[in-house]
């Protein structure tokens, strides 16, 4: 018997682990001054002064990268590591900065879908 897709679970279809976000913002390079607090929406009545609380981080290499997560002030207090290729998402304050050395790294404000 052929399995039809109601009789398939959710795992065995190879999304369990899928998580949805919606986009808020614009990309954002992260390799400038201090760092960005990434702006939580492009429309400016809404936050493009304010800094995301979900971010999405990216980059377009196989080779790793670090970001360092930084106080309103520039203090850096802890890094993320980031694998070739794999985005991430990371909570923080809104006030927190987010630097990279490396000028292909984006951060995206996001927020959780289901």
């Amino acid at each position: 018997m052929i399995p039809i897709a109601e009789s398939i679970s959710p795992s065995e279809r190879g999304i369990a682990d899928m998580n949805a976000v919606k986009i808020l913002g614009e990309s954002t390079q992260i390799n400038a001054g201090t760092g960005s607090s990434v702006p939580a929406s492009v429309n400016s009545s809404i936050g493009a002064a304010v800094g995301a609380e979900y971010v999405l981080l990216q980059h377009s290499h196989s080779s790793d990268r670090l970001v360092e997560i930084r106080t309103g002030a520039g203090v850096t207090y802890g890094s993320v590591h980031m694998a070739g290729k794999d985005p991430i998402i990371i909570h923080k304050a809104r006030t927190d900065l987010l630097y990279s050395s490396a000028s292909d790294v984006y951060a995206t404000s996001v927020v959780y879908q289901g």
